[in-house]
């Protein structure tokens, strides 16, 4: 072939090339930008599924019955919808359309859950009483189980189970706190104050029933709905200084719900399984945080009081990164945390009760139980499931429950207190006699009446500083807007309700109360008044969709009175008067008002 040849190969040949680098190139170009393209259009369908998210959040927090819309933009389009999954959580699904969402280009989804940020308040018992014990006059009924922190007796009926928990006493305690930054010890905030410990020594022998803690929570963004988890409490024998990984004598459970986050206060830890400790010697309270946050949490953390000037002589203060790895390392700090430790007295019985299911006591006497008994001491007048003792539904040798706490704690009734504080304050006085009003949040630095047909709409948290009464044909009602929450009315003094009084939730219209949504009225008082002639609350009234609350002194209900839950340091119960448990009391939320907030539940974002 002659040069000319070669010379045309080589030409064409290097055409080829560049003809199909080229090609290369403008394919690529062409490939690149339809990605660009494609993800501009994810980008933006993604921005688009979002703000209906957003937008979504707005609508609920105003009005609970959204359910969601299409909505056209410039851009594009979405379309949301929520589902109610509970009535605390609601699920949103928000699609965003590129150019629109007649004809799609692209989509993306964007789901989240939404949690109402309420104050979660679990009544598991119809009554629950505290060591003022539970006196029931004949022909008095409780239909519900019962649990009481001292003794059951009477010559009412019971149709539930009904337990009586050992008795208890101080045995040690260190309730010195200082002022100030050396006051406070923080922990489960960063290694290695992770899992803290305080050593003590019991005064007396006994078993261990109680324990009670002086603490404070830091909540991320300060939102209740994103505090740190509940705590277990162990009970643990000393290793030459240090806890004994290895003998945990006894657990129960912190619930974060009873704390509050503005200031210290006592909270009370119930012993799953009350163990002997013994005097003299040494055992350690431990809390770790370790558990579920290895590295601690910046955002979620708690803060225990502590005497800085080491007043206490029986015990120190440790702190660990974590408890139980094989050779656990503890450093003793300055100061000592503040405790308190109750042991059982084994005082409290059932006595003349007539009880359709199962008893739990110390000790039984002239009862009637339909069901089962466990107890170590029974008397030959009680029968058991028909029969005289033994037989086989008699369980002698039983240990007697352990205490219980209250459902609700002194930080959360002092919570709710600032609540009504923040909303403004009535100086005096204040009755509703014969009229309308709507009030609240409110403090009222007087008395409180409301009389004669008067109707209460309750629009926030009322705290009133001296006493409440209710009565004569009057309706006191939550404004609709609480919705599934409920709602509370605080004294310092007594609560009367006698005469017709009409409570109800949010479900309240001309004149009738619906009940369903499981919306109720709370009355708490923080009254010591524990006289049968003059209770903290005294109730002469059938009183449904509402919770009466006296932590600190009796309850009574007077003859043919009816309500729905009680809870009392002490109870009281007439001739003829009735506890009937509602079962949406053990899922009860309450909030400061009707401002209560969705927000989006951790862990519940997804896209897709």
């Amino acid at each position: 072939m002659d040069k000319r040849g070669q010379i045309l190969v080589i030409a064409i040949t290097f055409l080829g090339v560049i003809v199909l680098l080229v090609g290369v190139l403008v394919g690529f170009i062409v490939g690149n930008n339809y990605l660009i393209q494609k993800r501009y259009q994810q980008t933006i369908a993604f921005n688009l599924a979002e703000a209906g998210i957003d937008k979504a959040i707005n609508k609920i927090n105003m009005d609970l019955g959204f359910g969601g819309e299409p909505v056209d933009l410039t851009n594009g389009s979405y379309a949301t919808n929520v589902t109610a999954l509970s009535g605390k959580i609601v699920q949103i699904e928000s699609i965003g359309y590129y150019p629109s969402a007649t004809n799609p280009k692209t989509q993306k989804t964007v789901s989240v859950q939404m949690e109402l940020n309420t104050d979660d308040v679990a009544f598991h018992y119809g009554v629950q009483v505290g060591d003022g014990g539970l006196d029931m006059k004949i022909n008095s009924h409780i239909y519900g189980n019962v649990f009481s922190n001292g003794p059951a007796e009477g010559s009412g009926e019971i149709h539930g189970t009904c337990q009586v928990a050992t008795g208890s006493q101080y045995s040690s305690s260190h309730e010195v706190q200082s002022l100030g930054e050396d006051g406070e010890y923080r922990f489960g905030y960063a290694v290695p104050e992770l899992d803290t410990a305080q050593s003590f020594r019991p005064n007396e022998t006994g078993n261990i029933t109680m324990v009670s803690l002086k603490l404070k929570k830091k909540c991320e963004e300060d939102k209740e709905n994103k505090c740190p988890s509940n705590l277990t409490v162990r009970i643990m024998a000393d290793d030459s200084g240090i806890p004994d990984k290895n003998n945990v004598l006894a657990t129960g459970v912190l619930s974060q719900s009873l704390i509050s986050m503005n200031e210290y206060s006592w909270v009370n830890v119930s012993i799953d399984t009350p163990v002997e400790l013994t005097a003299g010697n040494y055992y350690w309270i431990m809390l770790s945080t370790s558990d579920f946050y290895p590295a601690g949490n910046t955002l979620r953390y708690w803060w225990w009081a502590k005497d800085k000037n080491q007043g206490y002589g029986n015990g120190v203060a440790k702190h660990s990164d974590n408890w139980d790895q094989g050779f656990p390392v503890w450093t003793q700090f300055i100061g000592d945390l503040n405790f308190k430790i109750y042991t059982g007295t084994n005082t409290n019985y059932i006595d003349g009760l007539n009880i359709d299911d199962d008893a739990y006591a110390y000790d039984i006497k002239n009862a009637i139980i339909g069901n089962k008994a466990y107890y170590t001491f029974i008397d030959g007048l009680t029968t058991v499931n028909g029969t005289i003792c033994p037989n086989a539904s008699c369980y002698p040798d039983s240990p007697a429950p352990g205490l219980q706490n209250m459902p609700i704690s002194e930080a959360n009734i002092n919570d709710w207190k600032q609540e009504a504080i923040n909303g403004g304050t009535i100086t005096g006085d204040y009755t509703l006699d014969g009229t309308s009003a709507a009030i609240g949040p409110i403090e009222i630095t007087g008395n409180f009446k409301v009389d004669n047909n008067a109707s209460l709409e309750v629009t926030g948290t009322i705290y009133v500083h001296g006493t409440i009464h209710f009565s004569n044909n009057s309706h006191v009602y939550l404004t609709s807007d609480y919705g599934i929450a409920s709602g509370i009315i605080i004294s310092d003094g007594e609560i009367d309700v006698f005469n017709n009084v009409i409570f109800c939730g949010s479900g309240f219209s001309a004149g009738t109360c619906d009940t369903s949504n499981g919306s109720y009225i709370m009355l708490v008082t923080n009254s010591n008044k524990l006289d049968d002639t003059d209770p903290a609350i005294n109730i002469s009234n059938n009183a449904e969709s509402v919770i009466f609350y006296a932590a600190n002194g009796a309850l009574k209900l007077n003859n043919n009175a009816n309500i729905y839950e009680a809870v009392g340091y002490r109870l009281i119960l007439e001739n003829l008067a009735t506890v009937t448990y509602e079962s949406g009391l053990a899922d009860a939320n309450f909030t400061s008002g009707p401002g209560a907030s969705w927000q989006i539940k951790e862990g519940t974002w997804q896209e897709f």
